[in-house]
């Protein structure tokens, strides 16, 4: 059977992890011929990692071409450490392994039994531990030995080294912490069970294990004295990885997950793989890298984004799209594009909201694509959260048309028709002028108010007005009626008027004299 390390981009929202491989979308895969229990180490653009076949692999992480490897030797259930210019690891050969980075032996160093601790590199010394029960210091450059402690049982767990003292525990669950020079016990604590993977140690001086009784445990480093301790209901046997950017420990259990929790022990996010996590999670730019039982090495985005809905319409212009984001290290702000666009900054953070302009679209559907960008100036990768928007515009309103005399004489009866722009009357469109809102008949007309008295003026001057119906746009500009007092009124308009008041005056005199003239007979 081959088995493969394979990276993995991963874009998680919050309402749902991936886990099918339809989810997965592979950068590179690297076949090693056996299972990977051993965390990779990650330095220059290389990625070093132990296979079960006895050889240390060192990869290029752009393309995942092998560089060189180093064996065969015992099976690697050890991660590495990497310093400046060399790569260490233990072996089941009972053999500790110094490489150069270009892969030739620098030195190495018999045990009495298997190497099952990763190393731990700092100040220049190499600090680890075998089941033969010893934790030893060398020198790094040579292998030289500098000191050792012995106890009744072996150790499985990884030393930590932190602000001159080295943290490790022995197999019977005891909790120790040497100076790191010269390897004086400073303290040690009784745990029920047995601490097999290695520590984490926060800024603010707290250390993060797992213990085979099913607790990972948060201790204070001065004294090892216990926080708090949570359980995920199964053997957490990963090493525990503390990130100081994003303020989460991330550890890998039996029951194929792995857990993300917080600093007060709060369990936040958990991504299940297919089979134990027991190797220790690194975190760069992003993302968290792990390996698991399954033979294949993860890549997991510490940064999540996503939209309201996979599917949304919309038909309003501007339209808003919603969507939610997390990131471990916190939100510092989201993007969006359309269909592959320039990225567009959005309203909000753990809840957004982006305005779109659908003013000038045609109806049809639009591909939406999220991103995030947390407070340590990581960018999600791709592949990012999509969403489809459907858009339908709704139809224009008509606008409306109003008809009326461009002047008229105080006190005489005003008239004004309303249209909309297809010419078609309005019905009950309202006019608002003088002071008053008056309404139309079902013919768009407007002349009276709801008691019958006419729209009429008992001033001159120029008045502004606005019709308005609901459903209906405006007309556009500023409406005017121009009141006239009678002397004002042009030559021709005082015709209009005159002549009708004529003609009925002589009618009526016409008519008067006729009826004179029959009482006379």
């Amino acid at each position: 059977m081959k088995f493969r390390i394979v990276l993995l981009l991963l874009c998680m929202t919050l309402s749902a992890i991936p886990t099918s491989a339809e989810d997965r979308v592979a950068k590179w895969s690297f076949t090693t011929g056996d299972y990977i229990v051993a965390s990779p180490a990650l330095y220059d653009g290389t990625v070093f990692a132990g296979s079960a076949n006895g050889n240390l692999y060192a990869i290029n992480a752009t393309d995942g071409e092998e560089l060189w490897k180093y064996g065969k030797v015992g099976r690697i259930e050890s991660s590495p450490a990497v310093s400046r210019n060399m790569v260490f690891f233990g072996s089941n050969d009972n053999s500790f392994y110094a490489l150069w980075l270009n892969g030739t032996l620098a030195w190495s160093f018999k045990t009495k039994d298997k190497i099952l601790s990763s190393p731990a590199f700092a100040y220049d010394i190499v600090y680890f531990a075998s089941t033969d029960g010893k934790l030893y210091a060398s020198e790094a450059a040579d292998g030289r030995m500098l000191w050792n402690y012995t106890t009744y049982t072996g150790f499985s767990s990884s030393p930590l080294v932190s602000d001159w003292v080295t943290y490790i525990s022995s197999d019977e669950g005891r909790l120790y912490a040497f100076n790191a020079f010269n390897g004086t016990k400073l303290w040690e604590q009784r745990f029920p069970a047995k601490i097999q993977s290695g520590f984490a140690i926060s800024s603010q001086n707290v250390l993060y294990f797992p213990c085979k009784d099913g607790n990972v445990y948060a201790v204070f480093a001065g004294d090892g004295s216990r926080i708090w301790n949570i359980s995920t209901g199964t053997e957490a046997q990963s090493s525990v990885y503390y990130s100081n950017e994003t303020g989460i420990i991330y550890f890998g259990t039996t029951d194929d997950n792995l857990y993300a929790a917080d600093t007060n022990g709060r369990i936040v996010w958990k991504y299940e793989t297919g089979n134990w996590v027991i190797s220790t999670p690194k975190l760069k730019g992003g993302l968290l890298y792990v390996g698991s039982y399954d033979g294949r090495l993860y890549a997991i985005s510490t940064i999540r984004t996503g939209f309201s809905s996979e599917s949304i319409s919309v038909s309003d212009s501007p339209s808003v799209i919603e969507g939610s984001s997390d990131a471990d290290a916190g939100v510092e702000y989201v993007q969006v594009r359309v269909e592959g666009g320039d990225w567009q900054n959005v309203t909000g953070t753990s809840s957004w909201n982006y305005s779109w302009d659908t003013s000038s679209l045609e109806h049809g559907d639009y591909t939406f694509e999220a991103r995030s960008i947390d407070k340590a100036g990581n960018i999600e990768l791709p592949p990012y959260t999509r969403a489809v928007v459907h858009f339908t515009s709704k139809p224009q309103p008509k606008g409306l048309v109003v008809s009326f005399p461009a002047e008229v004489v105080v006190g005489l009866p005003i008239t004004f028709q309303v249209n909309d722009t297809d010419g078609n009357p309005v019905p009950y469109p309202q006019i608002t002028i003088f002071g008053k809102t008056y309404i139309g008949d079902e013919d768009g007309v407007v002349d009276k108010d709801e008691n019958g008295n006419f729209i009429k003026s008992d001033k001159d001057g120029e008045f502004n007005f606005t019709v308005s119906k609901e459903g209906y746009l405006p007309p556009k500009g500023v409406l005017k009626l121009k009141v006239l007092k009678i002397t004002e009124m042009p030559p021709y308009m005082l015709a209009v008027l005159i002549i009708p008041v004529v003609i009925i005056l002589i009618l009526g005199y016409m008519l008067l004299k006729k009826i004179k003239g029959r009482r006379k007979q």
